[in-house]
């Protein structure tokens, strides 16, 4: 929110690949219960997790350095 604020919405989106942005993960959560594959999911999720908190962290940083900080009133 942040970065949006600072930047504006379009320059804090987030890529997309065939179409599919990040959180359309969220549609295949019905196929991973239904096949039993919680767990395995869950293990990605404790793995890619913190790798995406460092992008996201390097990201903020990156658009920091860009741009000056506008004080809202």
């Amino acid at each position: 929110m942040r970065i949006e604020d600072m930047v504006g919405k379009a320059a804090s989106e987030q890529a997309s690949l065939g179409g599919f942005e990040t959180e359309d993960i969220l549609y295949l959560l019905p196929l991973v219960t239904l096949s039993n594959c919680v767990i395995p999911l869950l293990l990605a999720a404790a793995l890619f997790s913190p790798l995406f908190v460092v992008w996201v962290a390097i990201e903020y940083r990156r658009v920091l350095r860009r741009q000056p900080v506008r004080i809202a009133r």
